[in-house]
């Protein structure tokens, strides 16, 4: 009696010789291999125990002449352990091209080491490998990989504004408010199109507006202004961007007083020197005037006072400045013992 065992997936038919016991030729089916019990590829009749007293639970039937209970299926997928699914033609349809028969059975096989496209579903939401011991290996994107308010993304409609791809993970939402990412340049919207079986979660898709312009706040000789960072340096007078996404509520910069560099003239130490105004950990320093290191200046409205400073090698003075109309900076030291002073003007450079 002449078998053929049926590949349901490449509709290939390979000759199995034998009588009364089918003997099945190991072949290579998409980088995997087929595995045979012992007693199916022996072809001692006297070992096979039939299936004769073997009841198997449905859908699996039994199958001659090993006894044992195979799955039925239609595909490789659907077979338990990732098996691949194998149809028996019989003898009457060798030479044909259907089989004879709509059941066809799981057989186990394990596949090679690195991964074939055996084992590949096609599902941008599943992670696919090779076990060479075990077999394909398939784990869920979302489970793996995606955090625990996120789901991966499966497909993408037609009208979506989702800007990511498929398989990447994307925030959980019901409604807009739970997209927000403090990003005035995207478009925050739940688009619950991204998750076709349920009627009321979706997945964010915030959508990059093309024309935004990011602002910052811009400290100016006449206050603090919002303003990109292009706008904010074009005068060319001093201004300081503090920086994308930055507000002038609270005011970041320090009143009247602009950072930057300035040309000392005057009768104070250090004339025809240049010193500079620094904002450093929300306070404002005086860098560079001669015979001092750092002087921290504490502000008062349009003013900003020192102690502890140095002039013509005398400590212990009291520094004040003052900004006036034009921008520049009146510098006031004064020695508290003595009553002495300087007065020296700092021009913006």
């Amino acid at each position: 009696m002449r078998y053929y065992l049926f590949n349901a997936r490449s509709w290939r038919r390979i000759p199995i010789l034998g009588t009364g016991t089918i003997y099945i030729m190991v072949y290579l089916l998409a980088g995997c291999r087929l595995s045979i019990s012992d007693t199916e590829t022996q072809g001692s009749s006297a070992q096979d125990p039939g299936c004769t007293d073997v009841v198997c639970d449905a859908p699996s039937v039994c199958v001659e002449p090993s006894g044992a209970c195979k799955s039925i299926c239609d595909s490789d997928i659907p077979c338990v352990n990732n098996d691949p699914c194998q149809t028996i033609v019989s003898q009457d349809q060798a030479d044909s091209t259907q089989p004879d028969t709509t059941n066809a059975l799981c057989e186990t096989f394990t596949c090679n080491d690195g991964g074939f496209l055996s084992c590949q579903l096609f599902d941008p939401c599943m992670i696919d490998s090779c076990d060479p011991t075990l077999g394909c290996k398939h784990e869920s994107v979302t489970d793996v990989e995606c955090a625990a308010d996120e789901l991966c993304v499966s497909e993408i409609p037609l009208g979506s504004n989702y800007q990511g791809r498929l398989g990447d993970c994307a925030k959980r939402c019901t409604q807009d408010s739970d997209c927000d990412d403090a990003d005035d340049c995207t478009t925050d919207v739940c688009e619950l199109i991204l998750v076709s079986d349920s009627p009321t979660e979706g997945l964010c898709a915030n959508a990059v507006i093309d024309s935004c312009m990011k602002l910052g706040a811009c400290c100016t000789r006449d206050g603090c202004f919002e303003l990109t960072e292009s706008d904010c340096m074009s005068q060319n007078l001093g201004e300081t961007y503090q920086g994308d996404g930055t507000t002038c509520t609270p005011s970041p910069c320090f009143g009247d007083f602009v950072p930057g560099n300035y040309a000392l003239a005057g009768d104070c130490p250090g004339d025809s020197t240049t010193v500079n105004l620094v904002a450093e950990a929300n306070t404002l320093i005086l860098r560079g005037l001669a015979e001092n290191n750092d002087i921290l200046l504490t502000l008062s409205g349009a003013m900003a006072s020192a102690v502890d400073v140095v002039a013509a090698g005398v400590d212990n003075q009291n520094a004040t400045l003052s900004v006036l109309a034009d921008g520049s900076i009146l510098l006031d030291i004064s020695l508290v013992t003595a009553g002495t002073n300087c007065r020296s003007t700092m021009t913006p450079q």
